[in-house]
């Protein structure tokens, strides 16, 4: 009989000012197997079209939910203009 695994959820941040880079970051930290949502709270000093395409690529088998916001917390603490996330 298979062993069912616990559910994962998994942390990251990124402190890149490029979306690109930042997005690559944020997901060699959160991306995982059977990912199936994941949710990013971002700078709104990104470029919109240019943050969504990064996020498209990097995340296309999981529901994305995201907002920006006036800060964000990572394992480094409060920080401003980068993103954090978290996978589940």
């Amino acid at each position: 009989m298979a062993q069912i695994q616990p559910p994962r959820v998994l942390s990251g941040s990124s402190q890149q000012r490029e979306p690109e880079a930042a997005v690559f970051e944020l997901a060699q930290a959160i991306d995982q197997a059977e990912i199936g949502l994941v949710m990013i709270f971002f700078s709104s000093t990104y470029e919109q079209d240019r943050l969504s395409a990064a996020i498209r690529a990097h995340f296309s088998r999981a529901i994305v939910v995201g907002c920006t916001t006036a800060g964000e917390i990572g394992p480094e603490g409060y920080y401003d203009g980068g993103m954090s996330g978290v996978s589940f």
